[in-house]
């Protein structure tokens, strides 16, 4: 299932019991509602093996923990968990509530890269318009005259005849490139690998981590509080966070956590993890606390994650204006000089 789609399907699942169990209704009435209320065929596949054991008469946790189903992992983890700790209602809205803050986290992402990119889009147009429109007439006009071209005119004007001659191959060249470099990555360690180097990008990377990071933390919080073993736990909020290099660092965790190591040891020799965070980490036997300590935690690397993108995406929009501004000012100024020099010889 792909993560979007896992994510909406978690989330459906999860308000709709957390809702039933605060009407006092049974986990079997909100499923079949969720089933036939759902528009979503991926949230309908996700409870269909679920009721069909309800109504086998099997128990909930008999049929959460069936093999066939297309039930989530991790809500099979809550649920059990929080029948037997008598805070279901309360686990699966918190759940519910960390599941909807993505979307909040990705609008607002979106909302600042807007601007740039816009920018960036009507740029690129411009410069198409330039290279195919405007620089050909004047490249014939050149050679009807006999004009001596200066140096920025001829590279200018060669550019753009490459361009218009080879545009094709350009492209092919540019998605060779691009499948080359997915196929690298695949090879040398597939998502986890692609998701470790994107995160070393400028602006996106770092924001992008730090959101990963706190999914992660507020995800462990409700895990924790839904008193799931902490291997467990560990293994799938690094699953839930969407991100593939954190999801993988908290795989190996959670097997080293299965056989007797701390958590803040295992966390600290993974470099999906920050220091901050593994003296987090220290916190693991606290209980309560340490759910809530994991909870600030994720709130103050979404706060960090709005002051890292924000300020560049701010200044990006009009770095944008001024590089390409530049560059057509060059455009203008290789095709207008010939022309004052031709002006001039024939005066």
């Amino acid at each position: 299932m792909p993560p979007l789609h896992r994510d909406t399907a978690d989330a459906a699942i999860a308000g709709e019991i957390a809702t039933a169990v605060a009407a006092d209704w049974p986990i079997e009435a909100a499923l079949k509602a969720l089933a036939a209320e759902s528009r979503s065929r991926t949230t309908r596949q996700a409870v269909a093996g679920v009721i069909a054991r309800l109504e086998a008469g099997e128990s909930v946790e008999t049929a959460l923990s069936g093999t066939t189903t297309r039930f989530p992992r991790g809500l099979k983890a809550l649920i059990t968990a929080g029948r037997r700790s008598g805070r279901l209602g309360a686990v699966l809205q918190s759940y519910f509530d960390v599941l909807e803050s993505k979307r909040t986290m990705w609008s607002r992402l979106l909302l600042l890269l807007a601007y740039p990119l816009i920018v960036v889009c009507g740029c690129f147009v411009l410069l198409m318009v330039i290279t195919w429109f405007i620089m050909p007439p004047f490249h014939d006009m050149f050679e009807d005259f006999g004009v001596e071209l200066p140096a920025l005119t001829r590279i200018t004007l060669g550019v753009s005849t490459f361009l218009q001659d080879w545009w094709w191959a350009v492209l092919l060249s540019a998605g060779t490139l691009l499948a080359a470099l997915v196929a690298g990555l695949a090879t040398l360690g597939g998502a986890a690998r692609f998701r470790q180097l994107f995160n070393t990008l400028p602006i996106v990377g770092p924001h992008l981590r730090s959101i990963g990071l706190a999914r992660f933390c507020k995800l462990l919080a409700v895990l924790v509080e839904g008193e799931v073993p902490l291997p467990e736990a560990v293994e799938l909020a690094g699953a839930g966070s969407g991100d593939a290099d954190l999801e993988q660092g908290t795989a190996e965790v959670a097997a080293e956590l299965q056989a007797g190591v701390l958590l803040a040891d295992a966390a600290s020799g993974h470099h999906q993890f920050p220091p901050q965070l593994v003296s987090v980490f220290r916190w693991q036997d606290r209980g309560e606390a340490f759910a809530t300590t994991l909870r600030d935690t994720g709130d103050l690397l979404l706060v960090k994650a709005q002051s890292q993108v924000a300020p560049a995406a701010a200044l990006l929009g009009p770095l944008m204006i001024l590089t390409v501004a530049f560059a057509v000012g060059i455009c203008l100024l290789s095709l207008f000089w010939p022309m004052f020099r031709l002006l001039n010889a024939l005066g």
